[in-house]
């Protein structure tokens, strides 16, 4: 007793050197000891560890480990050791069972399973446990004298003990400190906050000792190629609350780790693997987020989500034109958390520059968002803060795509060159912070409504002329939609000199004034790459009302026509609106505001020219910004039973709700420019994604009269508005009623 005392007393006073500890592993002679039992387990188990190893064709390793075991100096009595031999048979059962025959001391089970699954082999290890706690022993890995002692010693009902842990490099035997040694090292103890302290170490699947009767609920999971071992104890964690003590390591409890070639991080990019494999595990994680309580549990969980996102970002290092289908992937598991920005992380070769973007509702900012979404192509975006609404589902239109998002807080202007002026100077600040980081973009793309967008587009162009720029309009910026020419003065004679100067070096004509708005235009006519109409109106009006003649055949071997991009299928589910329709009617919906220019009067009259029979069957429902002025204006008119005013939904809502109606509405801006109707409304787009039947109201000759859609009629042509309507009301009566029924009532 005196010599164990001694030997004892040694280990635990000396703060053992790692080549000493491994020495005294080599050593020393088991010395048993036998601890005061605690009964601390349900009445199931008996008070002792068992020792849980799966093993897989592990015959070069099993006898260091047996070994190890051997050496343990915790009494055999309070331990046993099951070894679970999964798949295909080697020599392992019979190296086991001459093992056991030399040491019939110890308590060895040999279990078979023929599947080769790691977690399954776990899981027959933790039903066949015999003992109140359980630590798991890799099969290549073995433990130190005092490893199962020390575990025995500290166990508790509610606590997971962990040991040290150390590895030992399988080419050299060289022993070092693991990658969360230094979690360990500065906790010992009982641990406060161990979900922010010991981060690494909770989620490996070996070095703690956990009680049994916890593991009887949760397994680990068969279904996963890898992760598993994150996913188990994710779940573990999130079901119960526990408390964590790491035995220092002076004690002498060590676990010892062999570090194998094929790790995660030395194995060759796979999208399986890289990918696939990794959106298994995060939706696992995403569902243990969702069962935990405690906020630091889901903390700790949604780290090891961001984790797992490190192999899919540097598989899209590699692959980029793979970003939209990661992204369609991540999408179906329909997750409640994935850190998009950190699976993007410094990937960005391309700025988005759009003054307003999500979370900000404005239309223009939504269609940059979707611009974004179509493309495919990660992204930095640079914008503003806006005086106006915001809607943080909006953000789901693009944050798959998006790396950084920077946003600006100037003052939100459409016309003020001071401000326009403050926001290209921090932009530009922003910008060359990031690329210090990052490097330079390969390409930028800028995009007016706001003319402040092409302003620092153009200014970063200009200081880094081999980036390509893509300048879009979303509509005339120098004239109205009455064709007035817009007007607002610069008043800052050096940079009117800059551009002047930059602008005679080109050789081409100097701006007569320094209206703003003009600037906005030839800026992009003359430096841009790329110029981007929504429609060939809008191209051909812009060019033809442009003043200065000499720069019309640039524009044109610039341009490109996109139309407004269309919301991929999934964003019409995005967000549900609960919104009552009577089928008993025909649905017809209006999304949309009302002004002098786009009004709903050829709609108005071809409901009241209805044969009642069929004015009977319809309901108009209109989704406008002005629900009382609407409402005002139709309560005074005979069909207003026949029409539902009701405001705005969000986007999101609005693309739901899109798909629930029997048929759309959407009316042209009437043109007050002249003979080319430049306006295309986004709106119909965004229709056109979700499947619906359309109706639009035309003018000749404009972008809308273009478009192939079940229902067309003529603005201004009241004969064409009514036939229209009637025919949308006989091709959508509910199935119980056909036509001639209605044609009796006529009658």
């Amino acid at each position: 007793m005196n010599i164990k005392r001694f030997y004892r007393h040694f280990l635990e006073s000396n703060n053992t050197e790692l080549p000493q500890i491994r020495d005294d592993f080599e050593t020393t002679i088991p010395v048993y000891v036998e601890m005061e039992t605690k009964t601390t387990s349900p009445d199931k188990y008996q008070d002792g560890i068992t020792v849980v190893t799966a093993t897989y064709n592990g015959e070069k390793y099993i006898t260091r480990l047996l070994e190890s075991i051997n050496k343990q100096k915790l009494s055999p009595e309070r331990f046993e050791h099951i070894i679970v031999i999964n798949g295909e048979r080697d020599s392992t059962p019979h190296i086991v069972k001459g093992f056991m025959a030399r040491h019939p001391q110890l308590d060895i089970k040999i279990l078979y399973s023929d599947i080769a699954n790691a977690s399954n082999a776990r899981n027959l290890g933790i039903d066949e446990a015999k003992y109140a706690y359980i630590t798991f022993v890799d099969d290549d890995d073995y433990l130190s004298p005092k490893y199962l002692q020390e575990m025995y010693k500290n166990r508790a009902p509610n606590r997971i003990v962990i040991a040290s842990f150390l590895d030992e490099d399988e080419e050299t035997g060289v022993i070092s400190e693991s990658y969360f040694s230094h979690e360990l090292l500065k906790n010992s103890r009982l641990v406060k906050e161990p979900y922010r302290k010991l981060v690494g170490a909770l989620t490996i699947s070996v070095c703690k000792l956990i009680p049994t009767h916890f593991l009887e609920k949760t397994k680990f999971s068969t279904d996963l190629n890898s992760g598993i071992d994150v996913a188990f104890y994710s779940e573990l964690y999130s079901r119960n609350l526990f408390e964590f003590y790491v035995i220092n390591q002076r004690k002498g409890a060590i676990y010892y780790r062999v570090a194998r070639q094929n790790s995660m991080s030395k194995r060759p990019l796979s999208y399986n693997f890289n990918v696939t494999q990794r959106l298994n595990v995060i939706c696992n994680l995403n569902q243990s987020i969702k069962r935990a309580e405690d906020p630091s549990i889901r903390e700790f969980i949604k780290g090891k989500v961001r984790a797992q996102t490190i192999p899919i970002k540097r598989y899209l290092e590699q692959h980029p034109k793979d970003a939209p289908q990661i992204c369609e992937d991540i999408s179906k598991l329909e997750l409640e958390y994935f850190p998009y920005n950190e699976m993007n992380k410094n990937l960005a070769r391309r700025l988005i520059i759009s003054f307003n973007f999500p979370p900000y509702v404005t239309a223009s900012g939504n269609t940059v968002a979707k611009r974004i979404s179509e493309k495919g192509e990660i992204v930095d975006v640079l914008c503003n803060e806006m005086a106006r609404d915001t809607d943080e589902n909006l953000n789901k239109l693009a944050d798959e795509f998006i790396d950084r998002k920077m946003v600006l807080n100037t003052i939100p202007t459409f016309g003020s060159w001071p401000n326009i002026k403050s926001f290209c100077q921090k932009g530009m600040d922003k910008i060359e912070k990031i690329t210090e980081i990052k490097g330079e973009y390969e390409s930028i793309y800028s995009r007016s409504m706001f003319p402040a967008s092409h302003f620092l587009a153009f200014q970063y162009k200009i200081k880094h002329p081999e980036v390509k720029w893509s300048a879009e309009f979303s509509d005339p910026v120098l004239y109205d939609s009455n064709g007035r020419m817009r007007k607002a003065p610069i008043n800052d004679p050096e940079y009117f000199h800059h551009i002047n100067d930059l602008i005679a070096d080109l050789g081409y004509q100097l701006p007569v004034d320094d209206n703003l708005f003009f600037l906005c235009e030839y800026l992009p006519y003359l430096f841009a790459d790329e110029l981007i109409f929504t429609n060939e109106n809008q191209e051909k009006y812009m060019v033809e009302k442009f003043p200065l003649n000499q720069v019309k055949s640039l524009v044109k071997s610039k341009a490109k026509i996109e139309t407004h991009p269309i919301p991929r299928e999934r964003f019409y589910n995005l967000q549900e609106c609960e919104y009552h329709l009577d089928r008993d009617y025909v649905n017809l919906a209006y999304f949309g505001a009302f002004y002098e220019t786009r009004n709903m009067n050829d709609i108005f009259f071809a409901m009241y020219s209805l044969n009642k029979a069929y004015r009977d069957r319809c309901r108009i429902h209109f989704f406008t910004s002005d629900v009382k002025y609407f409402q005002d204006l139709i309560d005074c008119i005979p069909i207003k039973d026949n029409l539902i005013v009701h405001p705005y939904v969000s986007f999101l809502e609005f693309l739901n709700l899109s798909t629930k109606f029997d048929c759309l509405i959407v009316n042209d801006t009437v043109s007050g420019v002249g003979e080319i109707n430049p306006f295309l409304p986004s709106k119909l787009s965004d229709y056109l994604g979700g499947g619906k039947d359309v109706w639009i109201l035309y003018e000749n000759g404009s972008a809308m009269s273009r478009y192939d859609v079940k229902y067309r009629s003529q603005l201004n042509n009241s004969k064409s508005t009514s036939l229209t309507l009637e025919r949308i009301i006989r091709d959508h009566l509910p199935t119980d009623i056909s036509d001639e029924t209605l044609k009796k009532k006529l009658d």
